[in-house]
């Protein structure tokens, strides 16, 4: 179940995250909302579809180049996410609470 709640906020603040992420910081001023970058992450292989069919795609979203492991990224934003500020909401920020362009 929770897995196909996380899909279906993904898609909707997809399509528009900056203005979707701003107009529920603007509607919930009492609720802190940030995006956040992961940065990039050593993710490894992973098929594209849930039913690993043959022909199915296999993604590997980190590459080779990836930067950081994938518990080192989710640490770095759960502290971030302890720290976040009434201010900082409607923001776009790296793993390191530093605001990133739209």
């Amino acid at each position: 179940m929770d897995l196909y709640l996380s899909r279906a906020v993904r898609r909707y603040l997809t399509p528009k995250p900056s203005f979707q992420t701003y107009k529920l910081a603007k509607e919930n001023p009492s609720v802190i909302f940030v995006s956040l970058s992961p940065g990039w992450v050593k993710t490894g292989a992973r098929w594209a579809s849930p039913f690993n069919r043959p022909a199915d795609i296999l993604l590997d979203m980190g590459g080779a180049g990836a930067q950081i492991e994938i518990t080192d990224s989710v640490k770095a934003m759960i502290r971030l996410l302890h720290g976040v500020r009434p201010e900082d909401s409607g923001m776009f920020l790296n793993r390191e609470g530093k605001p990133l362009p739209w």
